[in-house]
């Protein structure tokens, strides 16, 4: 299973990167941010975490180890995730990876 979830993010990071983006940008509580860092490491694409005050620090480390940066922001994950979309809209090289609204990720857990 995991191995089909950071596909799912390897297809949108390829696809984003087809685009002209030069970084991915994901909210998460944890899983979605270390797939979505792993495959943007295995891709060559800059990422930027955005979890919030909950998430645990082994989990930041973890993300941060792939070579992404973390940004710790809000207490629930609207607030991360809002943070993100904040990000991308100031941004025009920044593509949003949304952590679960996605048809290739409902395909995947539909298996």
């Amino acid at each position: 299973m995991i191995y089909r979830y950071s596909f799912s993010f390897s297809n949108r990071i390829v696809k984003a990167r087809e685009q002209g983006f030069t970084e991915v940008v994901c909210s998460s509580g944890g899983n979605a941010g270390l797939a979505t860092a792993y495959s943007a490491m295995q891709l060559g694409m800059n990422c930027h975490i955005v979890v919030t005050r909950r998430t645990p620090s082994d989990v930041c480390e973890c993300i941060r180890s792939y070579g992404a940066t973390v940004e710790i922001f809000g207490d629930v994950w609207e607030e991360a995730n809002s943070q993100a979309i904040k990000r991308t809209t100031i941004s025009k090289t920044s593509y949003l990876v949304h952590p679960f609204d996605h048809p290739v990720l409902w395909q995947v857990f539909a298996l």
